[in-house]
């Protein structure tokens, strides 16, 4: 005699519900609004009840669900099955509130899904907010902090036609006074991880000087994410200027990087993430660092100028090429070219920033999520492999393929 039995709960409720827990896991939803359209919910009980009403008859049971706060689904569960003597068989010590997450950790959860980050960095950073999880300590003994502004010296043999270029180097970094906006050094951190970024709702006059109006505009561009993010973004913004309190921004960042790198790593636009590099190759807390920061930020910035170029011609990211080698002469002499297939250029570029690294474990985890956004973008290194898959190359070396894996063919 087996019997089924179904809660009929409001529709607007259950989708709000079932919403939260979606919103736990790794997600290319980001609003209550896209999850109903996507689920086509008009007629949801209608729908859903239809066949099972007619093939179990007698045999489905439906309990109609309340909202009240007084409302036991357990206790009307027994209920169904045993109208007399049910209240003895539910144990009120035990009961469980609804896990499904609401209100502003609902918010943090769907800005994370917005963000562009990887699916391993959103189902790290979600269980770092719901666990309320905690890394390790920083060790300030491990920390060696450069010279800043480094020392600038124009090398003999600098060509005149560089003089512009680097009076532009030397003139990047300026002493300024600026007051100090900047939380306690040793402050709790994941309060912040907690809390949703508020700014304002156009974007605020004047311009980046003032240490007070660059938060300003920072809390603007990252509102609704974490607030951990405005102060990474404030940190930075004081790195990049010479003022007295260089080595408390320097800190932070550091500890920003080791204990908050799941939330940083989730939720950052991966703009923000080619900033934290330049920052790490300015301010690294050791050679491992600032090497690796260098190669990052050269590498991010190049494939970003070259996106931009592609998107200037008015070329899709993701059109296919027309030929598989080269049809037109090189701009620049001497600079080979290749065919698809026939060089492993990418994947060297890819193994040696891999290599780099996996010299430092802090900006290790950030270089990572950049090549996992990488891997999962158009982009070159993606075009690449997807152009010799459709042009069916045969390639010389077997194993060129951008990552070293052959990808799956995308839509």
């Amino acid at each position: 005699d087996c019997r089924f039995l179904f809660f009929v709960r409001e529709p607007e409720h259950w989708l709000e519900s079932a919403y939260g827990q979606v919103q736990k896991y790794p997600t290319w939803l980001h609003s209550f609004d896209q999850y109903r359209r996507f689920l086509k919910t008009e007629e949801l009980w209608d729908e859903t009840l239809r066949k099972p009403r007619i093939r179990m008859g007698s045999s489905f049971t439906e309990i109609e669900y309340a909202e009240e706060v007084s409302f036991d689904s357990v206790d009307a569960f027994f209920k169904s099955i045993i109208p007399e003597g049910a209240s003895a068989l539910v144990n009120r010590d035990r009961n469980r509130k609804n896990k499904s997450p609401s209100g502003v950790s609902l918010k943090l959860l769907e800005a994370i899904s917005r963000s562009g980050a990887s699916g391993p960095a959103q189902r790290t950073a979600k269980e770092w907010l719901r666990n309320k999880y905690r890394s390790g300590e920083i060790e300030i003994d491990e920390i060696q902090f450069p010279a800043w502004p480094t020392a600038r010296v124009k090398p003999e043999w600098l060509d005149p036609a560089f003089e512009p270029l680097w009076r532009r180097s030397v003139g990047r970094i300026e002493r300024q006074e600026q007051p100090n906006l900047l939380p306690d050094p040793f402050c709790d951190l994941l309060p912040l991880r907690e809390m949703i970024i508020s700014g304002p709702d156009d974007f605020p006059k004047g311009g980046r000087d003032p240490i007070e109006n660059q938060d300003r505009l920072l809390r603007y561009r990252l509102r609704g994410l974490p607030e951990t993010c405005a102060l990474h973004g404030l940190v930075i913004s004081y790195l990049r200027r010479e003022t007295e309190h260089t080595e408390h921004a320097a800190f932070l960042f550091q500890r920003l990087w080791h204990e908050e790198y799941a939330i940083l790593l989730g939720s950052l636009p991966t703009r923000w993430l080619i900033s934290a590099f330049q920052t790490f190759c300015d301010h690294g807390a050791n050679e491992a660092q600032r090497v690796a920061g260098a190669a990052a930020f050269y590498y991010s910035n190049m494939i970003k100028a070259y996106e931009a170029e592609r998107a200037m011609m008015g070329v899709d990211p993701d059109e296919k090429y027309e030929h598989a080698r080269p049809s037109t002469k090189s701009g620049f002499p001497g600079m080979d070219r290749f065919g698809l297939g026939s060089s492993d250029l990418i994947l060297n570029s890819h193994a040696l920033l891999l290599e780099l690294a996996a010299g430092n474990d802090t900006i290790g985890r950030a270089i990572q999520e950049l090549l996992l956004r990488t891997k999962n973008a158009h982009n070159v290194a993606t075009r690449m492999d997807q152009n010799r898959l459709a042009h069916d190359v045969d390639a010389h070396f077997d194993d060129s393929w951008s990552f070293r894996i052959r990808p799956a063919v995308k839509e």
